[in-house]
């Protein structure tokens, strides 16, 4: 068992035990090596890191061992990190608590009777991401008002995500099917050249640019130079590269955090400025059934899942004919 330290709250930082210090300095030392932290923020961060400790055992005895110290140490660096991430606004700290995620998705399928469909369970993880995702980039997480840990507040924001979710699920089967079309993609009703006409008529003629990489990304349809200097005419070679690098081949396999940071660093580089890029495709995501309805002329209700996939399918299918050449 670790010896106790005793610690005099009262002169905190003038009479603190010289092993206080080093487990201090060790942990922030481990956060630093793992790149969660600049080198040039140890100082600063010790100071707060002491500071939070001390608002923690203040409410506790004087007295803890170095464990204490050492988890209390731990916990306070990761939730910094947390708070970096969040004000940064980057998508890794939704994928750094998939584990969190996919613990709360299985307890609510146990609690609805349905575990064993892994289909679901890979579809609810997306779109949870997704969601989480995309109101971290509106700055919606930032009404966090910091009287418990990041992590305790983010597991109510995934918890109440998820159950938006599965509202809005239980509100689509019980919407009855009126004047459906028969959704086949090797069957299709309109042409791509129909479709892609359309679809920029429904997006303001300031984003066309934008939203045909996002589309393509989104579908992962590679990017050539030819294509970018046909959107972008004054593309600088430094952009010109930086796309051919990462989007000229086969990327599907890389993760969407990643492909969509990288994405938006080739919109900078392109347009020399960080704007709407989540947004259109949050658009392109909410906004298919209406374009395909506007196509038809015919309301389309999708009840089942098979007619969801069917939907998706086509979908994309009609993506990668229009915008592949």
């Amino acid at each position: 068992m670790s010896s106790p330290i005793t610690l005099n709250l009262q002169h905190w930082f003038t009479s603190k035990p010289q092993t206080y210090d080093n487990i201090l300095e060790k942990e922030l030392l481990h956060w630093s090596k793992k790149g969660c932290f600049a080198p040039t923020q140890r100082s600063q961060l010790a100071k707060l890191l002491k500071q939070r400790i001390a608002d923690k055992l203040a409410h506790k005895q004087q007295q803890v061992t170095e464990q204490q110290l050492q988890t209390l140490a731990r916990t306070y660096c990761n939730d910094i990190y947390d708070l970096q991430l969040l004000n940064d606004r980057d998508p890794a700290l939704v994928y750094k608590y998939q584990a969190q995620t996919i613990n709360i998705i299985n307890k609510h399928l146990r609690y609805y009777g349905n575990t064993s469909n892994d289909y679901l369970h890979k579809k609810l993880l997306g779109e949870v991401n997704d969601q989480l995702i995309f109101k971290l980039a509106q700055g919606r997480l930032r009404n966090f008002k910091g009287n418990s840990l990041f992590k305790t507040f983010f597991y109510r924001v995934t918890v109440f995500t998820l159950k938006d979710i599965f509202r809005s699920l239980r509100r689509h089967q019980t919407e009855p099917l009126q004047d459906n079309i028969s959704v086949q993609p090797q069957f299709p009703s309109v042409t791509p050249e129909t479709f892609k006409r359309q679809i920029f008529r429904l997006v303001p003629s300031t984003f066309h640019s934008k939203f045909e990489l996002s589309i393509r990304v989104i579908y992962r349809l590679p990017i050539d130079t030819h294509v970018v200097k046909k959107l972008y005419p004054n593309a600088s070679s430094e952009a010109l590269t930086y796309i051919e690098q990462h989007f000229s081949t086969n990327y599907a396999q890389r993760a969407k955090c990643t492909i969509w940071n990288q994405l938006l660093q080739a919109i900078i580089l392109l347009e020399n400025k960080q704007q709407g890029l989540r947004s259109l495709q949050e658009w392109i995501k909410t906004n298919r059934i209406s374009l395909i309805e506007t196509l038809f002329q015919k309301k389309v209700t999708l009840q089942t899942a098979e007619q969801k996939n069917a939907f998706d399918t086509y979908f994309e299918w009609l993506v990668h004919q229009s915008f592949a050449s």
